[in-house]
């Protein structure tokens, strides 16, 4: 599994033009500078309107805030881009705040700033990627799901859930800005 947050995410798409590099090409599209936005860089307290369900927003209130610190993110191309979108966010403009399909999740906010709701998110990631439910903690889950019932995906190329020590070392989480 991986777990980008901020930079991490915005590393997914094709490239950037924060300073026109060429980035990892997961996702179809490219990081863009925030259209619209009152003040950049965006700095402060927001919410992220859930475009569907899945285990690392399981039990966050609809309503939570979280924080961010950013000026750039990513925009999805097409429709397979599209289906990356987990959350979008305002600040202005609508931004694409949380992408997932398969094992990779993108935050472009803070978890880590985020107080209780952004532990919760942490923890419900950590606990998908050891193949346990984040409602239950029953090892029932699997890494690589796409929604909240867990149809779409395994635990790992071969089905196993991993065991904590070793899933938690394969998590990478990138944060930058």
């Amino acid at each position: 599994p991986f777990l980008g947050v901020c930079l991490g995410l915005q590393l997914l798409f094709e490239a950037s033009d924060e300073d026109g590099a060429r980035t990892l090409a997961v996702i179809p599209g490219r990081t863009v500078r925030l259209a619209g936005a009152p003040a950049l860089p965006h700095i402060g307290w927001n919410q992220v309107e859930r475009t569907r369900p899945h285990p690392a927003f399981e039990g966050v209130p609809d309503d939570a805030d979280v924080y961010f610190v950013h000026s750039f993110a990513g925009e999805p191309r097409g429709a397979d881009g599209g289906s990356w979108v987990l959350g979008e966010t305002e600040h202005g403009a609508r931004f694409v705040s949380a992408v997932a399909r398969g094992n990779v999740v993108g935050l472009q906010f803070h978890p880590e700033r985020s107080g209780a709701i952004g532990l919760r998110i942490l923890d419900n990631v950590l606990r998908w990627a050891v193949g346990s439910d984040p409602s239950t903690g029953d090892r029932e889950g699997a890494a690589g799901r796409d929604d909240e019932a867990g149809r779409d995906g395994e635990a790992g190329r071969d089905g196993k859930a991993r065991p904590g020590g070793e899933a938690a070392r394969r998590v990478a989480i990138g944060s930058a800005r």
